[in-house]
């Protein structure tokens, strides 16, 4: 998949493209990917996703605490795909201000060279949102493009897979309906990084990522989780929050007990799977009251693991 950053530049063979923020690539962004893949195939052209970085509303609305996926993890999942370009649009104050009707022309049409847009009824676009599926339509004869919609895909009870219902899970700790709804585990990524050194001064040594601001915070809590690290992976406790019984923190950390795992990761690269939650973050009178918690902490992980 080749990645393209600078449209104004940029002149591109004839594609079928869809555009979006696709924050999550969840199940309802893989239906709307792999139709943009199939009808390549089926007219024997390239396929395309267009996106945007950073997400408008950090820039539109300052927003904080939100994103589901940072942007190699967005160009890691629709690379899954097989797309063959992943166009990528700066979002900043001047690109807000650009019209729905200049953003068809110049860009899909200009720069990218669309063909097909495959998009669904609840497009919106542009100019304080002012571009839809009508204005597709309208442009489709003068541009010579087609247009292929889709309608919204829900699964059994008629729910709307959405990048915001899984922020909602996310939040309230449900993350296994999350995980439903992405079609894959909630993963976070990042570089291990040290701690203060106090999960392994009461005998569980944990790896440590920042979270970015911009990022979704998941309930603070205790979750059964899985480490990857290269073709590797272990099973373990993740504790996500601000460690109230120690006071260390103001700002959410992730830490990571790793079962049965004595090797330093420090620096390197890692992505962690949330499974399962078990309870939320608490403050424990003193650390033996914390170390017996956790303690029945692995029990209830490691049953979960042998359920695998």
């Amino acid at each position: 998949m080749e990645v393209v950053y600078d449209y104004k530049e940029y002149k591109g063979r004839e594609v079928a493209l869809a555009f979006g923020n696709f924050d999550g690539v969840h199940l309802g962004h893989n239906y709307v990917i792999s139709t943009v893949k199939n009808l390549s195939i089926e007219k024997d052209i390239p396929s395309a996703v267009l996106t945007f970085e950073p997400h408008p509303a950090s820039i539109l609305f300052n927003k904080k605490d939100f994103r589901l996926t940072d942007v190699k993890q967005k160009i890691e999942f629709i690379k899954n795909h097989s797309i063959d370009y992943l166009y990528i649009i700066n979002f900043d104050q001047n690109f807000a201000k650009m019209t729905p009707e200049y953003f068809i022309q110049e860009v899909l049409i200009n720069s990218y060279q669309t063909k097909y847009i495959v998009t669904g009824h609840e497009c919106v676009f542009g100019y304080k949102r002012l571009g839809n599926l009508k204005l597709i339509k309208d442009f489709a004869a003068t541009c010579d493009y087609k247009i292929v919609e889709l309608n919204s895909l829900s699964i059994e009870d008629n729910t709307v897979y959405s990048s915001s219902l899984i922020r909602e899970c996310l939040i309230c700790g449900h993350i296994e309906f999350a995980n439903k709804l992405l079609g894959r585990p909630y993963c976070m990524s990042g570089t291990v990084v040290k701690g203060v050194g106090r999960g392994r001064k009461i005998g569980f040594p944990t790896i440590n990522l920042n979270i970015d601001d911009d990022m979704v915070k998941p309930k603070f809590g205790v979750y059964f989780a899985k480490v990857v690290q290269n073709n590797n992976h272990f099973y373990g406790l993740v504790n996500i929050g601000v460690r109230p019984t120690f006071e260390d923190f103001k700002k959410p950390i992730l830490e990571m007990y790793i079962f049965d795992f004595n090797d330093n990761l420090y620096d390197h690269l890692v992505k962690i799977e949330f499974l399962k939650f078990l309870r939320p973050e608490k403050k424990f009178s003193d650390a033996e009251e914390l170390i017996a918690q956790i303690r029945s902490d692995v029990i209830e992980a490691r049953k979960l693991k042998d359920c695998l």
